[in-house]
């Protein structure tokens, strides 16, 4: 057997402390653009007779430039999306997220709908926005949707960017499937912190956090009428035959409310009055057969809850 020490030790030796801030420098740079440009050829087992092994070429190259050089090449690897990120930036990615400038705005494209919210919040910090970006279960008539766009502090309710107090404007091309990629444009010159929370599907026995009627399109009671006040007694066969696991929240009704300034309804100049409404948790073994039911939510995959009151009311207390 050969004695390769003395080849070994006539190689140049290069410590880690040697290396310290080089990944940066010029020379740094020039060696990694000249290992990521050439062409990598598939090793040959020619001994055995195997075929080539195909090769993942951006794979490869990152590979080959950690195995050359493995302080500056795998320093530069390291360094490279954060090279690309702060105001001159015009493309920044990880793994749950792509930002690409596009004129005045960043559009990202989320690529991983379950990664930890961090991942998305570090991206929009790279390129200097202030955003809060959230994926949450949702039924599927919610995924893919925007359930909120907002900022930390809303001036009152939900809205638009501007309506809470942001500078700048947000967008969100929604999902008409789970497949397709969900977008943002977000202006470049967006100021203040910005929430946005949108649909995704939910894992197994994921609870839904979306608002949506279980009998919307795609939703598990699709296409069942309930809105008109029937009994449960009626609806008991048709969540059999989709095996839906069934609970109930009794609608409560309280008096009347104006959303007027003067505090009347129609007929001095203010608002109409709405019928304020809570809802309480009933067990099954309470809810009587001839209960009405008003519509019906999607609680998580397999899951539905009735909205029923003890009584037939004159209108639909939940749209009326």
């Amino acid at each position: 057997m050969t004695d390769t020490r003395p080849i070994l030790d006539r190689l140049a030796k290069v410590s880690d402390e040697t290396l310290d801030g080089q990944a940066s420098t010029d020379a740094a740079r020039d060696l990694f653009t000249s290992i990521v440009a050439g062409d990598i050829t598939p090793a040959t087992d020619t001994a055995r007779g195997a075929a080539p092994r195909p090769v993942r070429r951006g794979k490869a190259r990152l590979a080959v430039a950690a195995a050359v050089v493995t302080g500056a090449a795998a320093a530069v690897v390291v360094l490279g999306p954060g090279l690309l990120a702060g105001p001159d930036a015009t493309v920044y990615a990880n793994s749950a997220i792509e930002l690409q400038r596009e004129g005045d705005k960043w559009v990202a494209r989320i690529k991983d709908p379950y990664a930890d919210h961090r991942r998305f919040t570090e991206a929009f910090a790279a390129v200097g926005l202030d955003v809060d970006l959230r994926l949450v279960p949702s039924s599927p008539s919610g995924v893919g949707k925007v359930g909120r766009i907002g900022s930390a502090e809303p001036t009152g309710g939900t809205g638009s960017p501007e309506s809470v107090g942001l500078s700048g404007s947000m967008e969100v091309d929604e999902c008409t499937s789970g497949s397709c990629w969900m977008t943002l444009r977000v202006s470049a010159d967006l100021t203040g912190h910005a929430e946005v929370e949108i649909g995704r599907e939910a894992k197994a026995g994921e609870s839904y956090q979306n608002d949506a009627s279980a009998a919307a399109p795609g939703e598990a009671l699709e296409g069942v009428p309930m809105r008109d006040g029937r009994t449960v007694v009626e609806l008991l066969p048709e969540i059999g035959k989709r095996n839906l696991t069934v609970t109930y929240s009794r609608i409560h009704t309280g008096a009347g409310v104006s959303g007027g300034a003067s505090g009347g309804g129609p007929s001095d100049g203010g608002e109409p009055t709405r019928t304020s409404l809570s809802f309480e948790p009933v067990p099954e073994d309470e809810v009587g057969r001839d209960w009405r039911v008003w519509d019906a939510e999607p609680v998580k995959p397999g899951h539905v809850r009735l909205l029923v009151t003890p009584e037939r009311l004159p209108d639909n207390p939940l749209y009326n």
